[in-house]
Protein backbone atom coordinates (compact mmCIF):
# COMPACT_ATOMS: atom_id res chain seq x y z
CA UNK A 1 0.00 0.00 0.00
CA UNK A 2 1.66 3.27 -1.05
CA UNK A 3 1.89 6.08 1.59
CA UNK A 4 0.85 9.08 0.59
CA UNK A 5 3.13 12.28 1.67
CA UNK A 6 1.20 15.30 3.19
CA UNK A 7 2.46 17.50 0.20
CA UNK A 8 1.04 14.89 -2.02
CA UNK A 9 -2.11 14.53 0.23
CA UNK A 10 -2.58 18.39 0.24
CA UNK A 11 -2.35 17.96 -3.66
CA UNK A 12 -4.82 15.59 -4.10
CA UNK A 13 -7.10 15.93 -1.60
CA UNK A 14 -7.19 19.48 -1.73
CA UNK A 15 -7.59 19.47 -5.11
CA UNK A 16 -10.06 16.78 -5.05
CA UNK A 17 -12.47 17.76 -2.57
CA UNK A 18 -12.25 20.85 -0.51
CA UNK A 19 -10.56 22.61 -3.69
CA UNK A 20 -13.27 21.19 -6.07
CA UNK A 21 -16.09 22.88 -3.66
CA UNK A 22 -15.00 26.44 -5.02
CA UNK A 23 -13.90 25.84 -8.12
CA UNK A 24 -16.34 27.38 -10.58
CA UNK A 25 -15.15 24.53 -13.24
CA UNK A 26 -16.87 21.84 -10.77
CA UNK A 27 -20.72 21.86 -10.24
CA UNK A 28 -21.93 20.16 -7.55
CA UNK A 29 -22.71 17.17 -9.54
CA UNK A 30 -19.21 16.67 -11.03
CA UNK A 31 -17.95 16.69 -7.50
CA UNK A 32 -20.07 13.83 -6.63
CA UNK A 33 -19.46 11.90 -9.52
CA UNK A 34 -15.60 12.23 -8.85
CA UNK A 35 -16.16 11.04 -4.95
CA UNK A 36 -18.20 8.01 -6.27
CA UNK A 37 -15.42 6.89 -8.89
CA UNK A 38 -13.05 6.86 -5.80
CA UNK A 39 -15.69 4.91 -3.41
CA UNK A 40 -15.76 2.27 -6.59
CA UNK A 41 -12.67 1.98 -7.39
CA UNK A 42 -12.01 1.07 -3.28
CA UNK A 43 -14.56 -1.28 -3.22
CA UNK A 44 -12.99 -2.40 -6.12
CA UNK A 45 -9.79 -3.14 -3.93
CA UNK A 46 -8.11 0.06 -4.84
CA UNK A 47 -6.42 1.28 -1.39
CA UNK A 48 -3.21 2.46 -2.81
CA UNK A 49 -3.09 5.41 -1.73
CA UNK A 50 -3.15 6.48 2.13
CA UNK A 51 -2.32 9.38 3.70
CA UNK A 52 0.98 8.95 6.11
CA UNK A 53 0.31 8.77 9.75
CA UNK A 54 2.51 9.95 12.80
CA UNK A 55 2.72 8.05 15.86
CA UNK A 56 2.24 10.68 19.13
CA UNK A 57 4.02 8.52 21.88
CA UNK A 58 2.10 9.93 25.12
CA UNK A 59 -0.85 8.67 23.62
CA UNK A 60 -0.12 5.90 21.78
CA UNK A 61 -2.24 7.25 18.91
CA UNK A 62 -1.02 7.23 15.36
CA UNK A 63 -2.80 10.62 13.45
CA UNK A 64 -2.80 11.36 10.02
CA UNK A 65 -0.36 13.97 8.81
CA UNK A 66 -3.63 15.82 7.33
CA UNK A 67 -6.51 16.50 8.82
CA UNK A 68 -10.24 17.34 7.69
CA UNK A 69 -11.58 20.67 9.15
CA UNK A 70 -15.33 20.96 9.26
CA UNK A 71 -15.25 24.83 9.77
CA UNK A 72 -16.62 25.38 5.77
CA UNK A 73 -18.45 22.49 4.81
CA UNK A 74 -20.68 22.53 1.53
CA UNK A 75 -24.02 24.12 1.97
CA UNK A 76 -27.07 24.04 0.44
CA UNK A 77 -30.05 26.67 1.09
CA UNK A 78 -28.65 27.46 3.65
CA UNK A 79 -27.72 24.03 5.58
CA UNK A 80 -25.04 21.63 5.59
CA UNK A 81 -25.22 19.52 2.27
CA UNK A 82 -25.77 16.53 4.03
CA UNK A 83 -24.83 14.26 1.01
CA UNK A 84 -21.85 15.83 -0.44
CA UNK A 85 -20.34 16.09 3.03
CA UNK A 86 -20.96 12.66 3.66
CA UNK A 87 -19.36 11.81 0.58
CA UNK A 88 -16.04 14.03 1.93
CA UNK A 89 -15.61 12.75 4.95
CA UNK A 90 -15.93 9.42 3.10
CA UNK A 91 -13.18 10.11 0.56
CA UNK A 92 -10.83 11.31 3.48
CA UNK A 93 -11.48 8.44 6.00
CA UNK A 94 -10.81 6.44 2.95
CA UNK A 95 -7.77 7.60 2.10
CA UNK A 96 -6.56 7.15 5.58
CA UNK A 97 -7.46 10.68 7.54
CA UNK A 98 -8.09 9.82 11.50
CA UNK A 99 -7.77 13.33 12.77
CA UNK A 100 -11.50 15.51 12.10
CA UNK A 101 -11.48 19.16 14.02
CA UNK A 102 -14.85 20.95 14.21
CA UNK A 103 -16.11 23.13 17.32
CA UNK A 104 -19.59 23.36 18.61
CA UNK A 105 -19.93 27.06 17.08
CA UNK A 106 -19.32 26.06 13.61
CA UNK A 107 -21.90 25.63 10.78
CA UNK A 108 -24.18 27.16 13.72
CA UNK A 109 -23.56 24.37 16.26
CA UNK A 110 -24.87 21.28 13.47
CA UNK A 111 -20.76 21.37 12.15
CA UNK A 112 -20.27 18.54 15.28
CA UNK A 113 -23.67 16.86 15.17
CA UNK A 114 -23.38 15.63 11.54
CA UNK A 115 -19.58 15.14 12.08
CA UNK A 116 -20.51 12.58 14.73
CA UNK A 117 -23.35 11.12 11.69
CA UNK A 118 -20.93 11.33 8.99
CA UNK A 119 -18.09 9.84 10.86
CA UNK A 120 -20.12 7.02 12.08
CA UNK A 121 -21.08 6.06 8.79
CA UNK A 122 -17.60 6.31 7.18
CA UNK A 123 -16.71 3.74 10.21
CA UNK A 124 -19.80 1.20 8.87
CA UNK A 125 -21.43 1.51 11.94
CA UNK A 126 -24.51 3.12 13.85
CA UNK A 127 -23.51 6.13 16.28
CA UNK A 128 -23.95 3.41 19.16
CA UNK A 129 -20.61 1.79 18.18
CA UNK A 130 -17.77 3.46 18.81
CA UNK A 131 -18.31 6.82 20.40
CA UNK A 132 -19.38 9.47 18.92
CA UNK A 133 -17.81 12.07 21.51
CA UNK A 134 -15.69 15.26 19.73
CA UNK A 135 -14.20 15.68 23.32
CA UNK A 136 -15.44 19.11 23.59
CA UNK A 137 -16.29 19.09 26.86
CA UNK A 138 -19.44 21.18 27.15
CA UNK A 139 -20.78 18.97 29.51
CA UNK A 140 -17.97 19.66 32.38
CA UNK A 141 -18.30 19.99 35.01
CA UNK A 142 -19.51 17.07 36.08
CA UNK A 143 -20.87 17.97 39.52
CA UNK A 144 -19.69 14.32 41.13
CA UNK A 145 -15.92 14.63 39.27
CA UNK A 146 -16.38 12.34 36.11
CA UNK A 147 -13.78 13.19 33.42
CA UNK A 148 -16.32 12.01 30.79
CA UNK A 149 -14.42 13.17 27.64
CA UNK A 150 -10.92 12.03 29.14
CA UNK A 151 -13.13 8.42 29.54
CA UNK A 152 -14.74 8.30 25.91
CA UNK A 153 -11.19 9.22 24.51
CA UNK A 154 -9.32 5.76 25.89
CA UNK A 155 -12.71 3.94 25.20
CA UNK A 156 -12.41 5.26 21.80
CA UNK A 157 -8.69 4.62 21.40
CA UNK A 158 -9.24 1.13 22.69
CA UNK A 159 -12.19 0.08 21.27
CA UNK A 160 -11.26 -1.47 17.55
CA UNK A 161 -8.54 -3.47 19.50
CA UNK A 162 -11.10 -4.55 22.13
CA UNK A 163 -12.98 -5.81 19.15
CA UNK A 164 -15.80 -3.61 20.33
CA UNK A 165 -18.71 -3.70 17.99
CA UNK A 166 -22.64 -2.46 18.83
CA UNK A 167 -24.07 -4.88 20.38
CA UNK A 168 -21.35 -7.00 21.01
CA UNK A 169 -19.38 -7.92 23.93
CA UNK A 170 -15.54 -7.59 23.65
CA UNK A 171 -13.78 -10.21 22.31
CA UNK A 172 -10.10 -9.14 23.09
CA UNK A 173 -7.42 -11.37 24.58
CA UNK A 174 -6.62 -11.18 28.08
CA UNK A 175 -3.79 -9.59 27.18
CA UNK A 176 -5.82 -6.73 25.18
CA UNK A 177 -7.77 -6.30 28.69
CA UNK A 178 -4.82 -5.80 30.44
CA UNK A 179 -3.59 -3.32 27.96
CA UNK A 180 -6.59 -1.33 28.55
CA UNK A 181 -7.58 -1.05 31.82
CA UNK A 182 -3.66 -0.30 32.70
CA UNK A 183 -4.35 2.48 30.19
CA UNK A 184 -7.53 3.71 31.87
CA UNK A 185 -6.59 3.41 34.89
CA UNK A 186 -2.73 5.51 33.93
CA UNK A 187 -4.90 8.23 31.96
CA UNK A 188 -8.30 8.91 34.31
CA UNK A 189 -7.46 9.56 37.78
CA UNK A 190 -9.29 7.39 39.79
CA UNK A 191 -12.19 9.78 40.88
CA UNK A 192 -12.57 10.74 37.73
CA UNK A 193 -13.55 7.32 36.31
CA UNK A 194 -16.82 5.83 34.88
CA UNK A 195 -17.65 4.73 38.40
CA UNK A 196 -18.06 7.58 39.92
CA UNK A 197 -20.94 8.59 37.58
CA UNK A 198 -24.35 7.92 39.56
CA UNK A 199 -26.79 8.76 36.53
CA UNK A 200 -27.71 12.70 37.98
CA UNK A 201 -27.89 13.50 33.97
CA UNK A 202 -26.82 16.99 34.43
CA UNK A 203 -24.80 16.01 31.33
CA UNK A 204 -27.22 15.09 29.30
CA UNK A 205 -28.60 18.72 27.67
CA UNK A 206 -25.18 19.81 27.46
CA UNK A 207 -23.95 17.59 25.12
CA UNK A 208 -24.16 18.70 21.19
CA UNK A 209 -24.06 14.93 19.98
CA UNK A 210 -27.04 14.25 22.07
CA UNK A 211 -25.37 11.35 23.98
CA UNK A 212 -26.76 9.16 26.46
CA UNK A 213 -23.72 10.09 28.50
CA UNK A 214 -24.72 8.26 31.87
CA UNK A 215 -25.24 4.61 29.70
CA UNK A 216 -22.23 5.09 28.02
CA UNK A 217 -20.06 5.44 30.77
CA UNK A 218 -21.65 2.55 33.31
CA UNK A 219 -20.93 0.36 29.58
CA UNK A 220 -17.01 1.66 30.00
CA UNK A 221 -17.07 1.04 33.58
CA UNK A 222 -18.31 -2.74 33.28
CA UNK A 223 -16.10 -3.27 30.22
CA UNK A 224 -12.82 -2.15 33.44
CA UNK A 225 -14.66 -4.67 35.72
CA UNK A 226 -14.33 -7.04 33.35
CA UNK A 227 -11.66 -6.65 32.01
CA UNK A 228 -9.67 -7.70 35.90
CA UNK A 229 -6.67 -6.15 36.04
CA UNK A 230 -5.36 -4.45 38.94
CA UNK A 231 -4.74 -0.95 38.72
CA UNK A 232 -1.82 0.72 37.62
CA UNK A 233 0.21 3.37 39.05
CA UNK A 234 0.00 6.94 37.91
Amino acid sequence: MKKMSRRTALKVMGAGILGLTGMAAWNRDQIIAFLDRDAAAHEAGDDSVQVKRRLYPSSGTELSLLGFGAMRLPTRHGEIDEELAQKMVDYAYRHGVNYYDTAYMYHGGESEAFLGRALAMSLGKSAGSAIDCTYCRYCDPCPYGVDIAGTFHVYNTWAERLHLGEGEEATASDGERTDFIRHYHNEVAKKARADMCIHCDECLPKCPQHLPIPDLLAKINQLAGAAGGKEAST
